[in-house]
């Protein structure tokens, strides 16, 4: 006679043992739920990467402004770039002080104040870099000014650097709604 799995009592009805199914069944349902958390993860890594991103343009799109204010507003015919990022903060060279800049902004990427910094002609500085080595996520879709950061190959060729020239009306009017969703989202999130 052939052997057979002895039967066990269950609910008073005899059934035949079930040798590891339950086992199998249970590491199925862990394989799955693991590859699920860790998409979950990754597209939260993701997201998290674009908001640093978006918070680097608008912080860099400041510090150019600021180098651009500080330049035109030099007195007299020879214009000077700032020598340093602290002189953003108050230029007192004029009898009307002015800050082109309110404070001197982390680079959201690195979380550090340390900016890779563009010197001009002059030795002042005429644009800065963020220090990170990551490869970018955005691409391509930036505004006029930024057209040079399209299929960039690390962060430090994002390059804020102050442009001297007449802007357009169209351009400013593209850094003027960027800035505002910008600010929108900085009020959202908080850098330190």
């Amino acid at each position: 006679m052939g052997t057979t799995a002895p039967l066990v009592r269950m609910g008073g009805a005899r059934r035949p043992r079930q040798r590891g199914f339950t086992y199998v069944i249970a590491m199925f349902a862990v394989a799955v739920l693991s590859l699920l958390a860790t998409r979950a993860v990754e597209r939260a890594s993701t997201v998290e990467q674009r908001a640093k991103e978006e918070q680097l343009i608008w912080v860099g799109n400041a510090y150019r402004k600021a180098i651009e204010d500080y330049y035109r507003a030099t007195p007299g015919f020879e214009k000077r770039y700032p020598p340093n990022l602290q002189a953003l903060l108050l230029d007192e060279r004029t009898t009307r002080p002015t800050r082109p800049l309110r404070k001197l902004y982390v680079d959201p990427l690195t979380l550090s104040s340390d900016w890779g910094l563009i010197k001009a002609d002059d030795g002042g500085i005429s644009g800065i870099h963020s220090l990170a080595i990551g490869r970018p996520i955005k691409a391509d879709g930036f505004l006029t000014v930024n057209s040079s950061f399209r299929n960039a190959e690390t962060y430090q060729d994002w390059k804020f650097v102050a442009d001297i020239q007449p802007v357009t009306g169209q351009q400013a009017l593209e850094i003027h709604s960027s800035t505002k969703r910008a600010e929108q989202t900085v009020q959202k999130r908080s850098y330190p």
